[in-house]
């Protein structure tokens, strides 16, 4: 049999399909894989490097990529993952197909072997290996550390995993991730919230002390159960060391209390300040800050405006293709009436919309049609960047704001008498 058919046939990384139609942004994905392999709480860390070793092996970086495979064996070794097969397996396939890639047949056809030796421990060697549990979980946590939008996908991996292995309290807790993941979609439907609250609750009563389940559940119950949530919160901020269980936390205390959100912040960044997300957020603080000083009539602070330039900035150093960082650091230069270098960052963006997510794509449109409209006072450049968005999808945040702006738009177009160009957006917002 060729070697390509052999290593189309492993299960790992390089076989499961993970991102399926979407693009991914590596960047960004490998700088909050690092955080989840210094701060998981679960025996997942070889799924983690082994994952890390694909994402490496995708920019080229093989030395690495062999490098992380390495130490994912080691972790192995020292038993923090109970030398399971599957990992095993998954392990030895990504090897194969780096070598593969290196070019390194002889390397190849080693792991290989070894992947045929390592399934001779299965019970039925001859099942499919995607029925053993433990590469079901590795499936469901990477497809979560690659992004929330495959909540449903991890759910169902878990799912699978937790029918071999009904009483393994981390597939549970995978699977409650995951629900909550897919139930914070902008479709979710109210059965499924209930479904993520529920798991969420049954590994916490498991662990108390799963922090991660603690942030995600204060934000599903914060409206149904305000004071429940408030407790929760103030035990994860007091007791979580992990920066991204922090940032989700943080965002409890929105609208109400956006100097907390910011205390939570830094007390985030205190723990991990190479982590861009972080920085990100800080720079939402500060925008949020400078919308709530204008509304009060309060003249835009310097200050204000500088911090979140600032903060930004860092943000996009950390990881250079972080979409949301961009879009802000273009609005608060536009709030600095320094529309040339806001000018500047759309027309980067612009060229780099190719490989971003819908969802980033989305942002875009309405920040820039913002931009055309309210800065430039360009009306049809902005209807075509607002219906562009608006066409993605109607029903997702930045949908609907650039539907606001169409609708308004609209009430525009009929007041100066331009009837023909108000009817035809009507019904572009009526179709969608």
């Amino acid at each position: 049999m060729p070697l390509k058919e052999r290593l189309e046939k492993l299960q790992c990384h390089f076989t499961w399909s993970l991102e399926e139609q979407d693009k991914i942004d590596i960047g960004h994905v490998k700088q909050g894989l690092n955080v989840r392999i210094q701060h998981t709480p679960y025996n997942n860390r070889s799924t983690f490097y082994a994952l890390q070793a694909y994402l490496h092996q995708r920019e080229g970086r093989y030395q690495e990529a062999l490098e992380n495979l390495k130490t994912a064996e080691e972790l192995l070794g020292e038993g923090q993952q109970m030398n399971l097969i599957g990992t095993k397996l998954v392990i030895s396939g990504n090897y194969a197909w780096i070598y593969y890639h290196l070019c390194n047949y002889e390397m190849v056809e080693q792991y290989l072997d070894r992947s045929d030796m390592i399934s001779q421990f299965l019970s039925h060697p001859s099942q499919s290996t995607p029925t053993i549990p433990d590469i079901s979980g590795m499936i469901g946590w990477s497809l979560m550390a690659i992004g929330f939008r495959y909540g449903e996908r991890a759910a169902s991996c878990f799912q699978a995993a937790l029918s071999e292995n009904p009483k393994n309290v981390e597939f549970c807790a995978g699977l409650a991730i995951a629900l909550y993941a897919a139930a914070t979609r902008y479709d979710a439907d109210m059965e499924l919230k209930e479904k993520a609250i529920s798991k969420l609750k049954e590994v916490i009563h498991q662990e108390p002390i799963n922090y991660e389940c603690r942030a995600y559940l204060v934000r599903l119950i914060k409206r149904s159960d305000f004071g429940q949530a408030q407790e929760l919160a103030e035990d994860v901020v007091q007791n979580s060391h992990d920066p991204e269980v922090l940032r989700n936390v943080a965002y409890f205390f929105l609208p109400q209390n956006f100097e907390r959100f910011r205390d939570i912040l830094e007390q985030a960044i205190s723990m991990d300040g190479d982590y861009c997300l972080l920085h990100r957020d800080l720079g939402y603080f500060y925008q949020k800050q400078l919308i709530k000083n204008i509304r009060a009539h309060i003249l835009p602070s310097q200050n204000v405006i500088a911090a979140g330039i600032q903060a930004f900035k860092r943000a996009i150093q950390l990881a250079p293709l972080c979409i949301y960082a961009k879009i802000g650091l273009a609005e608060m230069y536009g709030a600095n009436n320094q529309q040339t270098y806001q000018q500047e960052i759309y027309d980067n963006l612009e060229r780099e919309l190719p490989i971003a997510s819908e969802k980033c794509q989305q942002a875009f449109y309405a920040s820039f049609g913002q931009f055309l409209l309210y800065k430039k006072h360009l009306l049809n450049d902005a209807v075509n960047v607002f219906a562009k968005g608006f066409k993605m999808s109607s029903k997702t945040k930045y949908g609907k704001k650039c539907e606001s702006e169409l609708s308004k738009i609209v009430g525009w177009f009929e007041r100066d008498g331009r009837t023909e160009e108000a009817r035809d957006l009507s019904q572009l917002l009526q179709r969608i």
